[in-house]
């Protein structure tokens, strides 16, 4: 479009969909299957949640104003390097967080720009998955079997107004943060594939709570130092690049290096782990 014009005319850089998810999530991803020799699979889970579950849901909206995050479209998952449909709120996990207790996962959508990366090409399964209170994914799956997601207008005694608006306004109440109300933020990245011929997963999490001496969210926080590392780092001149290009082409190497420590010295903190397979009698 215009704007993409604009970019390249000026011969500028400029790095879209950097903080949380998209941002720091397809970054790790990228950075785990440079580790690799060949990539498999990836599962992305993100998600911004109370600290204390209430309410109808167990959700307080920690983002995006007064709109729940909530639609009927399909998700998007990869298979075989290509992107395929999925219903949304479907195959919920169970996972158990570290100082958060048991939550779900479930589809929502596999970001596409991931699959130009050679690694990623040939992706068996590629899966991106929004983590919420267990019960979430079900109570919203009724809302959008029930219509009530569709953003289609519909005439109700004379007046035209779509579903979707209405349960915005209806459930805003319910699932607008008090000024008591703490977040979470939970992210989980694994990669697996094959190094040196064995197969191996590597792991990047994090758990990032409200941060009661600047009292902001944790999701405004992560989202906003990652943002603002990265900008730092386009105003030092340290990424050769130009044009429109998302964060996980150009955030690798000595600047990952540099992104997890610049995020560490703000408070945010990522941890790897790594599950290897060994020969036997090795």
């Amino acid at each position: 479009g215009a704007l993409l014009d604009a970019v390249n005319a000026a011969g500028i850089l400029v790095v879209p969909g950097c903080g949380v998810e998209p941002g720091l999530t397809e970054i790790a991803a990228r950075n785990l299957a440079d580790k690799l020799d060949e990539v498999d699979e990836v599962h992305i889970k993100c998600g911004g949640i109370p600290v204390e579950p209430s309410g109808p849901l167990d959700y307080k909206i920690v983002f995006g104003g007064r709109k729940l995050p909530i639609r009927e479209a399909d998700a998007r998952i990869a298979v075989g390097g290509a992107l395929q449909p999925v219903p949304r709120y479907s195959d919920v996990e169970t996972l158990e967080v570290a100082g958060v207790g048991r939550v779900e996962a479930w589809h929502e959508g596999f970001m596409p720009w991931l699959l130009d990366l050679d690694k990623f090409k040939g992706l068996k399964l590629g899966t991106q998955k929004t983590v919420r209170w267990p019960g979430y994914a079900a109570k919203v799956t009724a809302l959008k079997e029930l219509g009530l997601l569709s953003t289609q207008p519909v005439d109700v005694d004379g007046v035209t107004v779509a579903p979707k608006q209405v349960v915005d306004a209806v459930l805003y109440p319910h699932v607008k943060m008090a000024d008591a109300d703490r977040d979470v933020t939970i992210m989980r990245v694994d990669v697996s594939g094959r190094k040196d011929g064995l197969p191996r997963t590597y792991r990047v999490e994090m758990v990032d709570w409200y941060d009661e001496e600047l009292d902001i969210t944790s999701m405004a926080r992560v989202t906003a130092f990652t943002g603002a590392i990265v900008a730092r780092m386009i105003g030092r001149g340290e990424l050769d690049a130009t044009g429109w290009v998302t964060p996980e082409k150009v955030i690798t190497g000595k600047r990952y290096k540099r992104l997890l420590r610049d995020l560490h010295d703000a408070g945010v903190e990522l941890t790897m782990t790594t599950c290897k397979t060994k020969v036997l009698g090795a």
